[in-house]
């Protein structure tokens, strides 16, 4: 069950956050929660929207969304909240919700939403779909394949009476949004700024990385385009190594191999001349 809103104070919207995002997740969608954990907090803000001020919260948008709330106690029994997260519920900005059929099933997935939608922050809940189908359940038999919480489908009016609502929600299922750009949606969406700044911040950074690869591949084939003639001057074997050799000698060009003087090798040629003769002379 959710926490009634009267026993929930609000803070108002000047208050200073603890927390960028709270996430909420099943303990079967971890790996996920992990994932997304990671990509928020080490992701780099563009430099033009450091400083900004933050719409919600009274702090400035900084280089990184840090902290970012993952961690909650496990609780034996019930899926009452425990005062730890209740409190990181509280003094976070936005609650981003692991949606698949697991956290459809959990209670404490649906206990967290409650209590964070209780603050009066409904428009502040994210969905990120790693399994299952959304609003499945609005189809005759689809119930097992929803992946959106109750408490992300519905609102209250002012009546008390529940209406069907569309949840703010990336994807990262094949055909959807991918990992990249679904990061990118929630994180514009904390930030408060434009999806396309974000995208253009990507584009270069991968523009940049793709420099930086073909730069080694070209500093590689230099050196490497360097380093085999010298080994096969050197005396290495290698394809073609006895006829370079050769071709190095004969024009006085080898760099690690001392070529010697004409009169050492008539000397040597003479030298070798006497000895075969010696030899078939006997």
């Amino acid at each position: 069950m959710g926490i009634p809103p009267t026993n929930l104070p609000s803070p108002g919207p000047d208050s200073s956050y603890r927390y960028w995002a709270f996430i909420s997740y099943s303990h079967r969608d971890e790996v996920w929660a992990r994932w997304l954990h990671t990509a928020l907090e080490t992701y780099r803000v563009p430099r033009k929207l450091v400083g900004s001020p933050a719409r919600i919260g009274s702090e400035t948008i900084p280089e990184r969304i840090f902290p970012v709330f993952k961690d909650r106690d496990e609780l034996a029994g019930g899926f009452d909240l425990s005062e730890r997260i209740r409190l990181a519920l509280e003094q976070s900005r936005y609650l981003v919700v692991i949606c698949s059929p697991h956290s459809v099933a959990s209670g404490h997935v649906r206990s967290e939403i409650e209590t964070f939608e209780a603050f009066g922050r409904e428009d502040r809940v994210i969905c990120l779909i790693v399994g299952g189908e959304p609003n499945a359940s609005d189809k005759p038999g689809g119930g097992p394949q929803e992946c959106f919480p109750e408490p992300v489908r519905t609102r209250k009016t002012l009546d008390g009476d529940l209406v069907p609502v569309e949840p703010l929600a990336a994807d990262v299922r094949k055909g959807g949004d991918g990992k990249t750009n679904a990061t990118l949606k929630i994180l514009a969406t904390i930030l408060e700024v434009e999806l396309d700044d974000l995208k253009q911040r990507e584009e270069r950074r991968r523009f940049r990385r793709r420099v930086r690869l073909v730069t080694a591949v070209v500093v590689f084939a230099l050196l490497a385009g360097l380093v085999y003639p010298l080994a096969l001057d050197d005396g290495i074997s290698g394809p073609g190594g006895e006829a370079f050799r050769r071709f190095l000698d004969r024009h006085h060009l080898s760099l690690l191999r001392p070529v010697r003087s004409e009169a050492a090798i008539r000397e040597t040629a003479r030298a070798l001349r006497s000895r075969l003769f010696a030899r078939y002379s006997r």
